[in-house]
């Protein structure tokens, strides 16, 4: 049998593709007007904010 630990990332690779879930093709971009904190900041709703185009 095997293990969930490797069931799992499969399923859901499995699932995104058969779904075609866009984060498969790169980036999502943000939609207009949505805020988003920066990846590379270091806790959430510090500066620079993202926004949106």
């Amino acid at each position: 049998v095997e293990s969930p630990r490797r069931q799992l990332p499969e399923a859901l690779d499995r699932w995104m593709a058969e779904t075609d879930v866009p984060l498969l093709r790169g980036p999502v971009a943000l939609p207009k007007g949505v805020q988003a904190t920066d990846p590379d900041a270091h806790s959430p709703g510090q500066e620079p904010l993202l926004v949106g185009e």
